[in-house]
């Protein structure tokens, strides 16, 4: 009998499925996920007065950081670069992800885009946005 060789493409892990349903049920306010590459973890809360989101970001330069607001939607891109292999370095284990990501947030009615802050420190990106009920589209700075 010949072996025959089946060539698996890379679709959803282990726990990928479970975490979208996880995801789709536990959240009111849904997740657009674009990338191909990796997805970066993210906390949203809101207080009186602003909505934040926490992005983990660590490795990424703020240069390659993009933060944009628009309409009901917050949008990070970026990228990670992996590390050069100069220098006699071998690796025995390679896990952090690396490459380009997007990651888009839907956000509730009545944040305020005209005075959103963004704030990148210690591999940390925090997006704060105060609340109002102005909804036309801007680009954000990355302090």
């Amino acid at each position: 009998m010949p072996i025959i060789k089946i060539k698996v493409s890379r679709g959803l892990e282990a726990g990928d499925f479970q975490k979208i349903v996880d995801d789709f049920f536990s959240s009111s306010i849904p997740t657009i996920v674009l990338s191909q590459g990796w997805i970066p973890k993210v906390d949203m809360y809101e207080t009186d007065r602003a909505l934040f989101v926490v992005a983990d970001l660590a490795g990424v330069d703020k240069e390659s950081l993009l933060v944009t607001v628009d309409g009901q939607h917050l949008r990070i891109s970026g990228q990670r670069h992996p590390p050069t292999r100069t220098g006699g370095r071998r690796f025995h284990q390679l896990e952090i992800e690396y490459g380009p990501f997007v990651r888009v947030l839907r956000l509730p009615e009545g944040v305020d885009i005209d005075n959103v802050e963004a704030q990148y420190e210690h591999g940390v990106l925090t997006v704060q946005m105060p609340r109002s009920s102005d909804k036309s589209g801007i680009k954000v700075e990355v302090k």
